[in-house]
């Protein structure tokens, strides 16, 4: 599962074995602890994993509620931020194959944890689309590179 902030670009990422609630619930409490800023919005796909009834409980019932909402269904592109972070953050590291052996799921967690996020965030510039230009019959993209660590909002 991979985690975008649309603001600060930061990504974080968790392999989980199966799309049970239960799991996805431990996996997002486990990379809001581990945020550098608070979460005040969670906007998930459309998937039976993240639309349910204990990751709605798990952001509405608490002192401070985290708004959540869904993408759009049926449309291709509904979770840009997260989906152009897919190649940079699980598949450059893991590849497409899926996990196959329930015992490899604590270090692939592991190595996310401790080296593969961190580098990421802090040390590889992450790009953002400013603009589409129309030349001809071609569009031209406006990118921003930002070279330093992910901004944190606060």
């Amino acid at each position: 599962m991979t985690y975008t902030d649309i603001f600060s670009q930061w990504t974080e990422s968790r392999a989980v074995w199966n799309k049970v609630a239960a799991g996805v619930v431990t996996r997002t409490r486990e990379v809001e602890a581990a945020l550098p800023f608070l979460l005040l919005g969670f906007d998930s796909d459309n998937g039976g994993e993240f639309l349910n009834y204990h990751l709605w409980r798990s952001f509405s019932e608490r002192a401070a509620p985290v708004s959540f909402t869904r993408s759009r269904p049926y449309h291709k592109n509904g979770n840009a931020h997260v989906e152009q972070k897919n190649w940079s953050h699980a598949r450059q590291l893991l590849g497409y194959e899926r996990l196959e052996v329930e015992a490899l799921l604590g270090p692939i967690n592991a190595l996310y944890t401790e080296v593969w996020n961190p580098l990421q965030n802090f040390f590889c510039p992450s790009l953002q689309l400013l603009e589409k230009i129309k030349q001809g019959s071609r569009y031209v993209a406006g990118v921003k590179i930002d070279y330093r660590p992910s901004r944190i909002p606060g």
